[in-house]
């Protein structure tokens, strides 16, 4: 049998659940994450990065304004539309105190939910062997253990990305797409433009839903609750989706109107709108620019594993877009455009970092990649 989208033609009873398929990767995971935290909290002490210093603050300051029993809104006081994170500090900070290193062990455990997210869109790929081994790179790979430990949402947004794909790549029922809804409402809150790329991951698997498995009028009718999402849940939820993502038209219209820059809380953050294939190749290859005086060594290690395995990325990709379902393709369009977009479109010194967000989605690529090409080399 080829590799491919296995999972579509295996049966549900034969299916193991990616849970059971990760079950160790995860708590290898979970555990190396929460070491790192309790290593750089005895070593650094309260160790906070710059966006750590704006959580902190504004967290702290909501959680003494509900022991006070006022409730001002979270946009009232975020320094960014991604407030969803200030609640989250808040609430840590009303339950447990100012306790930073209380958030860094729940953004690490949140952070580990990515490993069986990896497993499920490796097993949707290539079957029960690429998940175990997606999930295996979840858990080890230097740059998910450093920033799913670092008290930060980056890692927490990639597990909610690698859900919304994970999603992406089965077959859509009701249940699915509402768990992607809200985890996208989710997105929406916490980083808009993760939000968006969620959506446009979804587009292809939608399509076939209505295109190729719209249930007779008789299947409507016995459908019950699965009507209630599909007519208004799910309307519901798409108009705050439209509403959160209206709110960033004017800054995009002014920026194609000619200004140059887009200001943020850290300041002012170079826009590039012109489109050159050299800005995609710096994007695959920004690693290598943590190669200088000024590198923090903990980045090393992340850089080294993604350069040496760019080569199976790119050719995993391009297998992929050439010959793989359409919801892989939207998948890995969907992932080229984020890329794109922080690492090109937004040149502030920052945004590289958010290129983490999609790394493991493109390393199980690779991983694909070394599993689909000795079988091709076969037929």
């Amino acid at each position: 049998m080829s590799v491919g989208v296995l999972s579509r033609r295996e049966s549900t009873v034969a299916r193991v659940s990616h849970w059971r398929l990760a079950v160790t990767p995860f708590a290898v995971g979970a555990v190396l994450r929460v070491l790192v935290v309790v290593f750089v909290q005895v070593l650094h002490g309260n160790f906070l990065f710059l966006d750590d210093q704006g959580y902190d603050q504004i967290g702290w300051a909501l959680a003494q304004e509900w022991h006070m029993h006022l409730f001002p809104s979270p946009e009232s006081v975020a320094i960014t539309s991604s407030y969803l994170y200030y609640v989250l500090v808040a609430v840590v900070y009303f339950v447990f105190g100012r306790h930073w290193v209380i958030v860094k062990l729940l953004g690490a455990l949140l952070s580990a939910l990515s490993i069986p997210a990896a497993a499920a869109i490796g097993d949707s790929l290539g079957g029960r062997r690429l998940g175990i081994r997606a999930a295996w790179l979840a858990a080890l790979y230097p740059n998910a253990v450093f920033w799913g430990a670092a008290g930060i949402k980056d890692g927490p947004m990639a597990t909610l990305l690698l859900a919304v794909a994970a999603i992406a790549l089965r077959p859509l029922t009701m249940r699915r797409l509402a768990g992607a809804v809200i985890l996208l409402i989710v997105a929406f809150l916490s980083r808009p433009v993760e939000g968006i790329i969620g959506i446009a991951m979804l587009v292809a698997p939608a399509l076939e839903l209505v295109c190729s498995r719209w249930p007779s009028p008789q299947q409507l009718f016995r459908a019950g609750s699965r009507l209630l999402i599909l007519f208004a849940a799910i309307p519901a939820a798409s108009v705050l989706l439209i509403s959160q993502a209206a709110r960033y038209m004017p800054t995009v219209m002014a920026s194609l109107a000619g200004q140059s820059t887009l200001s943020l809380s850290t300041g002012p953050v170079a826009i590039n709108f012109s489109p050159s294939p050299l800005d995609l190749l710096h994007a695959l290859l920004s690693p290598v620019r943590w190669f200088g005086p000024a590198t923090d060594p903990a980045y090393i290690p992340g850089a080294l594993v993604w350069t040496v395995l760019l080569p199976a990325i790119v050719l995993g990709c391009w297998d992929l877009l050439r010959r793989g379902p359409w919801a892989a393709r939207g998948l890995v369009l969907s992932a080229l455009a984020f890329l794109y977009l922080y690492t090109c479109i937004f040149q502030g010194p920052g945004f590289s970092r958010q290129r983490y967000t999609v790394e493991i989605l493109f390393l199980v690529t690779g991983l694909y990649a070394f599993q689909r090409r000795p079988r091709l080399a076969e037929q």
